[in-house]
Parts: structure tokens; sequence; C-alpha cells
């Protein structure tokens, strides 16, 4: 069986061919072939897209544009001439020449779905390649027209194809709504020039999260997509999401750029409430950020999921905040927290052995003073993930399960408590 592989640049297509779910859905073992076609004029196939009874065929489907704009565009092409390319599968000779030679064998094709939030920051993230003439090249096109004349060539070359989301880490299979609901969503919808988004990146400090923005531009502070792979494994088309302690916003444009219907973001701190909003203006998002102390102000609604992102820790009453925020999870309540592990915990005490300490129902109590820097405004607890486990399953029964996992920030662990 020949299966392929198909999506635009920075789609997913290589990571979802070494995935669980690829073997899952094809029966082909992630060490299967893998064959990209060459830009070279017909009659140049590799034949072991003929001669091996398994293999994968990794087709980009930027082919034509990608391929008009290194060898006939100019710097006067118009865009409307790009976007005509793009979407005229014919005008690649490599796929002209498969077409033809394969019509008699057995295929099977999985486009792979992302939106150009993602897509652009998959780009962006990647070693050894051209970004600027990517993200030049999505400038100038219409992702969901291209993925419709993609799907409308599969069909006309009567080649059967399922949907798969690329926007998450599980590959979800999609049927055509839900896989266009993803493609079309209005994400960086900007009213802001790039050299006015690069002139409030040079005034402000946005040092805490990396936030991704139009134009391939990004705030400076951490990459957190790691933890974002983690919390939002599948698809969020329509589902509600509350963060709290939202800082920047990332987890909630985040959740937004995978099908949410309605994010909302509560921060106290006036600053990054502030800043927080200035980031949604400028990607055109649909976002509602609060400035509020939740405790003292609760929301009077619920939420199929709701964040608590290493803030528990700095909170007077984390036990308290634990059992507000399960009443108003629907679905799940995720928390990502500090344990005995901890590099900030540890600086404070004299623990020689915390892996220990972790395997115990224990909550430790740091020093606020010796910690305290601008960034994080002190950290006071840290806990175990049996602590953890005991206040959300034994002393209250409120979640039917509650995993802990490892976070991608050293020291910490992340709660996925299931209703």
């Amino acid at each position: 069986m020949l299966w392929i592989i198909s999506g635009p640049t920075s789609a997913g297509k290589s990571t979802f061919i070494r995935s669980d779910e690829c073997f899952a859905l094809t029966g082909l073992p992630s060490k299967t072939s893998v064959i990209k076609p060459m830009d070279d004029l017909p009659g140049r196939l590799n034949p072991r897209l003929f001669t091996e009874p398994n293999c994968f065929l990794h087709y980009n489907m930027l082919r034509p544009v990608s391929l008009f704009a290194k060898h006939e565009a100019t710097d006067t092409t118009p865009r409307s001439e790009y976007q005509a390319r793009s979407v005229d599968f014919k005008a690649d000779p490599w796929w002209n020449e498969f077409a033809r030679r394969a019509k008699d064998q057995q295929m099977r094709a999985v486009v792979v779905v992302a939106n150009i939030a993602s897509i652009r920051e998959r780009v962006g993230r990647r070693r050894g390649y051209n970004i600027p003439y990517w993200n030049s090249l999505y400038d100038k096109l219409n992702l969901p027209d291209i993925y419709r004349a993609w799907c409308a060539e599969l069909q006309r070359q009567e080649i059967p194809f399922v949907f798969v989301d690329a926007t998450g880490s599980t590959y979800p299979i999609l049927d055509a709504d839900a896989a266009f609901e993803i493609i079309e969503r209005k994400v960086m919808n900007t009213a802001y020039s790039k050299e006015q988004i690069e002139k409030i990146l040079a005034k402000e400090d946005f040092s805490y999260h990396r936030v991704n923005l139009p134009f391939g531009l990004h705030t400076p502070g951490r990459d957190r997509s790691r933890t974002r792979d983690l919390i939002f494994r599948e698809s969020l088309a329509g589902k509600s999401v509350l963060d709290v302690g939202s800082a920047l916003g990332y987890f909630c444009f985040e959740a937004e750029a995978r099908g949410a219907s309605r994010v909302v973001g509560v921060e106290l701190d006036p600053e990054r409430f502030r800043q927080a909003c200035l980031l949604k203006e400028i990607i055109g998002s649909g976002v509602e950020f609060l400035q509020r102390d939740i405790l003292r102000q609760p929301l009077d609604e619920q939420f199929d999921y709701v964040c608590l992102l290493n803030v528990i820790h700095h909170l007077d009453e984390p036990i308290r905040a634990m059992h507000q925020l399960a009443a108003i999870a629907r679905e799940r309540l995720i928390i990502e927290f500090p344990t005995f592990e901890d590099a900030k915990f540890r600086k404070t005490t004299r623990i020689r052995l915390p892996k220990r300490y972790n395997r115990l129902p224990l909550i430790g109590v740091n020093s606020k003073r010796a910690s305290a820097t601008k960034a994080d405004g002190g950290q006071t607890f840290v806990f175990s993930p049996a602590a953890i486990t005991r206040i959300l399953q034994d002393h209250r029964r409120l979640f039917r399960e509650v995993k802990i996992i490892d976070s991608p920030i050293s020291g910490r662990k992340i709660a996925l408590c299931r209703k």
C-alpha cells in the first residue's frame, strides 16, 4: 500500500509519519520508506514508489506555487498570480507524472490539517530552514483554498483520503467540516503592519512567554509549546477554556488557535493584564481577558477546561483554590505545580534527596522572601504528586481520574484531572 502523507510546509507531515497514530491508521511502522518528490522534470520518479510493497509518499501541497516562486515569479508578480498557481496541481510536473504512472496502484492519502498560526510557529522553530522564504510565501497565499484544491485533486485522481488533526500531538481523524473549521480559523487577523509590531516588541518587556505574532514574529519569552502539546492533546473545537493566571495570554491564544469556542484569561497583575490586551489587539484575537482575583471574585459559570499553570504555589490558599476551580471545571482541571525537586525551593532548604519527599503526600513551605523575584513574585509552596492526588481524590472525590505527568520545566509536574 502506498500512503500519500500530504499537507503544506511545516504542517507536521514528518512528525505524523513517526507517530503511533500513523501506524494505527496505515498499518505501516515508522521505519517504512519515506519518499519525497524531486524537483526535476518528469521521468525522474523514484522507482521505489512502484517496486516497494509499502511506502510513504511525503507530498508538500505547496510544491506548485513554490516551483513558480523559485523559477518564474519576479519582484513585480502580483499576489493573485501566486494564489492561482497554488491551487493548480497540474502545474507540478512531478505530480502529473506520478499520477499518470501510479494510476493502477493501490493508494490512500492522509491530509494533515493545520492552520496558518500553528504552521508559522513551526516554520519559526525549524533550524537550517529558509524561514524568510516560507513566511513570505505564506503571506501571499490563501491556505483554505489550497486545501480545497488538493482535496479536489485527490478526488479527481480517485484516491481515497482522510483528514488528520495535526494541531496537537494525538492526530484524531476528522470529518471534512471539522477539518475546515481548523483550517479556516481566523487567527492572526491583524490590523498592524510588521513595522508597527516590531516597534512594540522593541519598546515592551514581553519576557515571560513566547507568544506567536503575525508575520512570523514572536515575543522573546520562554517557549511553552511543549507544555501546550501536553495539556491540549485533543482538538478543542467547540470547547470553553479558562486560564487562571494567564500572564501574557500564551495558553489562551493557543487554545483559541486549536478551535476553542470561548477562551477567558484571568490575570491579577495590572502590567501583565495590559500587555495581554495589547497582544490580543495585535493578533486580532477574540480571547476575553479579565483583571481580577478569582478567589475573591469567583466566576459564576463553568468551563470545559480550566488551567492553573505555574500559579498555585503563589497563592495564599492553594487547597481552597483547587476546590474552587474543580467546581467550575466541566471536564478537566489542569494544574502545573512545583515539586520538592524545584530549583527555587531547594535554594532555601537543605533537602538532600528531594525525590524521596516527592514519593510522600507532602506540601513544602518555601521562604518567599528568599526566592522572590520581579518575575515570579516569590514562591511559597511546593507539592508532591501524591499530595495533589490525595487533595483532589481522597479528601473529596472531585475527579474521576488524576494523572500526573512530567512538566517540561525541571522540577515541576502537571496534574491532568478528569471529571
